[in-house]
């Protein structure tokens, strides 16, 4: 039996989602001072060279960080499918990528 593609790209989302929410939980429990997303976000500010940082605050203002964390759930999802759409054909590929994302 085979399925469509469209269900498994939103099976994907769905997972990637399901960690998300896994690792905000836990970071609830563990009274975490920030969310994963936004230590991740934090992350890439420091990495990003200044003109650029420059150039995104003079752009989005103090909606910087918004635009920041909307840019990587977008990236997430889009991973996320890609990920489930892998796992048609090579699931140890899913589970690699999974893990790379975990860590």
């Amino acid at each position: 039996m085979r399925t469509s593609r469209g269900w498994w790209w939103l099976c994907g989302v769905l997972v990637g989602a399901l960690g998300l929410a896994t690792s905000y939980l836990a970071a609830g429990l563990l009274r975490v001072r920030e969310s994963p997303a936004v230590a991740v976000a934090e992350g890439v500010i420091d990495l990003t060279p200044g003109a650029v940082a420059r150039w995104a605050i003079e752009t989005f203002g103090t909606r910087d960080k918004q635009v920041l964390l909307i840019g990587m759930f977008v990236i997430l999802a889009i991973v996320f499918a890609v990920l489930r759409r892998v796992a048609r054909t090579r699931w140890w590929v899913t589970v690699i990528g999974y893990l790379l994302l975990a860590t």
